[in-house]
């Protein structure tokens, strides 16, 4: 039986032919687990993300006392990005990541510029 087998040229004894017979049982498995993930929904996540870092870039840039033309200026420069639109459109990490830590950035801000004044009720003179 194996003498027959080694005898006859089959296409699935040569890599290429293993590959694509290992690919034609796989094939329906991983179109049908495919199917079932909510490709869209994960791309609106990271594109939401991504468009939040904009509006956060202004506001960080206000609380550091730069000029509103600077700060304004800034966001535009994000918002036109290459990389953070490209990035933000797939499903990739890096709009995920950078708003959380662009998050942390306000809040350390925020905390040392009114950590001196926590009890302060007119909060526009710091």
């Amino acid at each position: 039986m194996t003498a027959a087998i080694r005898s006859t040229p089959s296409t699935t004894r040569t890599r290429a032919g293993k590959v694509c017979a290992t690919l034609a049982v796989l094939l329906p498995v991983v179109t049908r687990v495919l199917a079932k993930v909510p490709f869209a929904e994960m791309r609106s996540v990271s594109a939401v993300m991504g468009g939040l870092l904009v509006p956060l870039t202004y506001w960080i840039l206000r609380e550091l006392d730069v000029s509103v033309l600077a700060s304004f200026t800034a966001a535009v420069m994000l918002c036109f990005d290459n990389a953070l639109v490209t990035q933000s459109r797939f499903i990739l990490l890096d709009a995920q990541l950078l708003l959380p830590i662009m998050f942390a950035t306000l809040s350390w801000l925020k905390f040392s510029k009114y950590q001196l004044h926590e009890y302060a009720l007119d909060r526009t003179r710091y």
